[in-house]
């Protein structure tokens, strides 16, 4: 992770100090670099990779009660049998989920999620002076001109925003070809961002947040638009509906160290 982000800092920061210019140049390789990065911000937040493990904490509790069903489970103690029936098998034993089990999931998703930015459009945004862009702890938004649209990031039709630093902002759209327009879509080009388009971005942001957002200076109306999204955030449903029947260890290293 260390290594892709050394080196689409690298790419920001170039991107960033083009922002005097009207194009963007980035060679195909940086570009590629880039939305693999991008991809990874999206998949390494809590809001992707909770999901995950909750998923698979219900694999654990249906496989568990599968087996059990199908007297599959060897050397089962009496008393422990004679619990399990009384009591249910999910109430009598917790699976228990590293967290590492997201990983693998989380960069195989980076990937073909960059893949799919690779066939949209990318436009550049400066900032006006004291008219800035935000970001948050969930830094890459995405959204659909059309509402009756739903989907992720890598639907063919999302839109995503991404603030590269306070005075440059990257979205990626669909292709003109879809049967979304789009103004403003010639590709590496850096346009000047209206007031109106920032504060559209910054809602963005602000929506797509967890818990916190991040300014450069002190903005009224960014305080304003935080008070009216605050209830909102960007999160995977998966969400089940029954009783939760297993753990998520946060640090397995640490138990493994308190238990010897």
């Amino acid at each position: 992770f260390s290594e892709i982000e050394n080196i689409s800092s690298q790419h920001i920061e170039r991107i960033c100090d083009s922002k005097v210019s009207t194009r963007c140049n980035i060679k195909e390789r940086e570009q590629g670099e880039l939305a693999f990065f991008i991809g990874l911000l999206l998949t390494r937040v809590p809001s992707f990779r909770d999901p995950i493990n909750k998923l698979n904490g219900e694999i654990v509790t249906k496989t568990l009660r599968d087996l059990y069903n199908r007297d599959s489970l060897p050397n089962i103690p009496d008393c422990l049998n004679m619990l399990i029936k009384e009591k249910g098998i999910e109430n009598v034993i917790k699976g228990e989920i590293h967290p590492f089990v997201s990983l693998e999931p989380m960069v195989v998703a980076a990937r073909e999620i960059a893949l799919t930015f690779l066939q949209k459009n990318w436009l550049f945004y400066k900032a006006k002076p004291k008219n800035l862009f935000i970001t948050s702890d969930n830094p890459v938004a995405f959204n659909f001109s059309n509402r009756n649209i739903f989907g992720g990031p890598a639907h063919p039709l999302s839109s995503i925003t991404v603030t590269l630093s306070k005075d440059v902002c990257l979205t990626i759209t669909p292709n003109a070809s879809s049967s979304v327009t789009f103004s403003d879509s010639c590709n590496m080009n850096m346009y000047e961002a209206s007031s109106s388009m920032i504060s559209e971005i910054n809602k963005l942001v602000i929506c797509a947040a967890d818990q916190y957002v991040y300014l450069s200076e002190k903005n009224e109306n960014v305080r304003l638009q935080v008070s009216k999204y605050k209830n909102t955030y960007q999160k995977i449903d998966m969400e089940s509906p029954n009783k939760k029947t297993y753990s998520i260890i946060k640090n397995p290293y640490l138990k493994s160290l308190k238990g010897s």
